[in-house]
């Protein structure tokens, strides 16, 4: 059996609402990561990694952190 790629154009997921939303999330979560980059000089790889740990430690998703990340405006 042949793996079907994730949202390729064929799939009747790949829908313009959901790709709206898909990439509204990664915006915020692309957001987010430059924010704890520039507060922690750190690299995006650990950036990236401090979100998802975070997101793991709470039972949330990623998207959920960057929100809280960019509406708070505390410093990380």
């Amino acid at each position: 059996m042949e793996a079907k790629p994730f949202m390729g154009k064929d799939d009747p997921a790949f829908t313009p609402d959901r790709v709206r939303v898909f990439l509204q999330s990664r915006a915020v979560v692309d957001a987010a990561v430059a924010r704890i980059m520039v507060q922690n000089r750190c690299s995006r790889g650990m950036a990236l990694a401090f979100m998802q740990t975070t997101a793991r430690r709470h039972h949330s998703r990623v998207q959920d952190v960057a929100k809280q990340i960019l509406t708070k405006g505390e410093h990380l």
